[in-house]
């Protein structure tokens, strides 16, 4: 994996090759990774990018974890379904990407949204929006 590695260090780019088989295991193959996977992802690929991000980002702890996926809105979707519950909330601006909302739909999470200034999410409306919180008039959790 020393090429890899070696990529991100130098100015210069080199061609690379991944073959179909390799005589390790550990290595990343064609074979392998042309066909369905694991939920959390190719393990050489995740063994590769937890070095990586240890060795350029230098987490602050060391049981740092990472995620593997096929784009934002596939993210987003592992990330709400393992942190909320059905018939739970999620804050968000009130200009979100609607695929990010629609995702969590069949889930029966809804977004909360709140107003927008012109640096994002406004803190004046996420405490307005917590402070009046009602969990009836809502239907959820605060």
């Amino acid at each position: 994996m020393k090429w890899l590695w070696n990529l991100f260090t130098k100015v210069s780019t080199s061609p690379i090759t991944i073959p179909k088989y390799t005589e390790n295991p550990n290595d990343i193959n064609l074979a392998t990774s042309l066909q369905y996977g694991l939920a959390g992802g190719l393990p050489q690929l995740q063994k590769l990018c937890l070095e990586f991000t240890g060795k350029f980002f230098k987490p602050a702890y060391t049981n740092y974890g990472i995620m593997l996926h096929a784009g934002n809105t596939d993210g987003w979707s592992k990330i709400v379904t393992t942190l909320c519950d059905p018939g739970e909330g999620v804050l968000c601006s009130e200009w979100t990407y609607p695929s990010a909302l629609s995702t969590m739909l069949p889930y029966g999470i809804r977004s909360v949204p709140v107003g927008m200034d012109g640096q994002g999410m406004s803190s004046v409306a996420l405490r307005q929006v917590l402070s009046t919180w009602d969990e009836t008039a809502r239907g959820m959790p605060r």
